[in-house]
């Protein structure tokens, strides 16, 4: 019985990575590095992250990010706090106060309101802003 039962338990592990696999090609398999945290939309987190080179929000945040390359908020997402970054990438809500050190974009579906600090900035037909806006200087890239 013991050798009948390991030949179908050795079959089924190949199986195990099969759905995960599948999985990381449905996401953005191009964003899937060590370095970038996707957060969900059925995710909600509050705190802060020290070390991310890039932030994927899709759920809703409660956070301080003090030292990120990027911060893509898609359609679904809500940044609440404060976020310095080399570039943001804005589709959804950010409420709070940002800093873009080289480039802000406010896609068409989104959203900000706060204090917001940005090298270059672009605004599609129908993205807001609101708030103190304010152009970086160059002594301060």
């Amino acid at each position: 019985a013991r050798t009948r039962t390991l030949p179908p338990l050795s079959k089924s592990l190949p199986e195990f990575p099969t759905p995960s696999s599948r999985r990381m090609d449905r996401s953005r398999s191009s964003d899937l590095d060590p370095t970038c945290l996707l957060i969900g939309r059925d995710i909600c987190l509050k705190g802060e992250i020290t070390s991310c080179e890039k932030l994927i929000v899709e759920g809703v945040v409660d956070l301080t990010l003090p030292n990120a390359h990027s911060i893509e908020i898609s359609p679904s997402g809500h940044f609440k706090g404060a976020a310095k970054v080399a570039e943001a990438d804005i589709s959804g809500q950010f409420e709070g106060e940002l800093v873009a050190l080289e480039r802000l974009i406010v896609r068409a579906t989104g959203h900000i309101k706060g204090k917001i600090r940005y090298g270059r900035i672009v605004i599609e037909s129908g993205g807001e802003v609101i708030g103190d806006m304010q152009a970086l200087e160059d002594s301060d890239n």
